[in-house]
């Protein structure tokens, strides 16, 4: 017997491993910004772990790119202030 690669995740796994509450999570589907479950029966919905995980893998690469441009922005930041109170030396200096 092959091992399983997918597992089917229940409302309540979903949601822990995520962080996210029942209506963020539904809002997201229906904007298509979250994966859709699938329907294993009437009343019985499941989420594909490997679309779950998919979706943390996208979204914490962006959160990552998204703190390497804040960093930047802020060691940019710096240098300008460093350079603006060097020049403000060096004006003092020179009067």
């Amino acid at each position: 017997m092959s091992n399983l690669i997918c597992k089917l995740l229940n409302f309540s796994d979903v949601s822990d491993a995520v962080g996210l509450g029942r209506s963020s999570i539904y809002k997201r589907m229906s904007s298509g910004a979250f994966p859709k479950p699938v329907a294993l029966g009437t009343h019985c919905i499941r989420w594909r772990s490997d679309d779950i995980a998919a979706w943390i893998g996208q979204h914490t690469v962006r959160a990552d790119d998204d703190l390497a441009t804040i960093i930047r922005a802020k060691k940019a930041s710096a240098a300008r202030k460093e350079k603006a109170k060097q020049a403000a030396i060096t004006a003092k200096q020179s009067a």
